[in-house]
């Protein structure tokens, strides 16, 4: 015994919503199809078709579902299942959500956007969020987000991995990862209340990419840091053009009132006059900064000292190469 029956909410040539439901005690199953003609009728920033068709069907406290649709040139394709809905819901969710052009979004974001994105998606979350597991893959291409800087990193195919899970009170992040012919970026930890972990690696393949008059040559970085009660712990290294840092120390509770560090760093350039262009002057010679100490972020207190040592400098300025 149960309820069954087909409901056509609207019908137009601009729009159409058509539902059918068949009501059963724990195994109802229901669906519905919607289309319109341009999206410009409800949102003046995006034109084109837009379409959508979803089911779902009961198993007990099991639902499961499906939906697809999306505005012409994209494609949301997901399903998965939801339990106890009139309790605490579970979501499941896996698919695809695929943009062959953004710039048809750039109005919504208020920013000049581009380029196409594909990406996987596969996750559970607990309705109120205390716990979720969440991994995304995907590919996008030629990517333009509206700032100089990145968009230079982001030309051609790059790789994209977001892999974590919230659990409580505990943050877990497996994998963050953008990988293209540009940039590197490769990242994980966890953190939980009063401790915590973060390892974090890149490549920029050249420096000017990021810095206008910047040597051409790749510029990486290494850093791991820890926390303990309110204090994190870290340990960092970069290199470049003629240009080699390292530093090390701690935060002594950043997020508190009298957030303080303190620790000691060493950088060594070897060839100066490759930063010329990023100085606009001729620099020539060489630099070793070695400096250790500490400071209170709102540089109420500090104690640094250091030693730095110049081999055959020259900046540019004539008094200054005199001295």
């Amino acid at each position: 015994a149960g309820i069954r029956g087909t409901l056509t909410a609207l019908e137009s040539p601009n729009a159409s919503v058509t539902g059918q439901a068949d009501i059963k005690t724990d195994a109802s199953t229901f669906s519905v199809s919607a289309s319109l003609a341009d999206a410009a009728l409800v949102l003046p920033e995006v034109t084109g078709p837009v379409r959508l068709m979803a089911s779902a069907d009961q198993d007990g406290d099991v639902w499961t579902w499906q939906a697809d649709g999306g505005l012409e040139g994209t494609l949301i394709d997901l399903a998965g299942t939801a339990t106890d809905l009139f309790g605490t819901p579970v979501i499941a969710a896996s698919g695809t959500i695929a943009a062959e052009d953004l710039s048809k979004f750039a109005a919504i974001a208020r920013r000049d956007i581009a380029g196409s994105i594909d990406i996987r998606l596969d996750g559970e979350v607990v309705a109120d969020l205390s716990r979720a597991d969440v991994s995304l893959n995907g590919v996008a291409t030629d990517l333009i987000t509206g700032i100089a800087e990145a968009d230079r990193l982001l030309t051609g195919a790059v790789d994209i991995t977001l892999d974590g899970a919230v659990d409580g009170e505990t943050l877990t992040l497996r994998r963050a990862l953008i990988e293209g012919r540009n940039v590197l970026l490769d990242a994980s930890g966890a953190l939980a209340p009063e401790t915590g972990n973060l390892s974090a690696s890149g490549r920029v393949a050249a420096a000017s990419l990021l810095l206008e008059g910047a040597p051409d040559g790749p510029l990486g970085f290494a850093s791991v840091a820890s926390l303990e009660g309110r204090d994190w712990t870290f340990d960092l290294s970069a290199d470049g053009p003629e240009l080699s840092l390292a530093a090390d120390g701690v935060a002594l509770d950043p997020m508190g009132p009298a957030g303080a560090v303190e620790g000691r760093i060493t950088a060594n350039a070897n060839d100066l006059s490759v930063f010329s262009g990023l100085a606009r002057r001729p620099l020539t010679g060489a630099l070793s900064v070695a400096a250790e100490g500490g400071v209170f972020f709102d540089l109420s207190s500090f104690g640094i000292k250091g030693t730095t040592t110049g081999r055959g400098l020259s900046i540019g300025q004539a008094e200054g190469d005199r001295l």
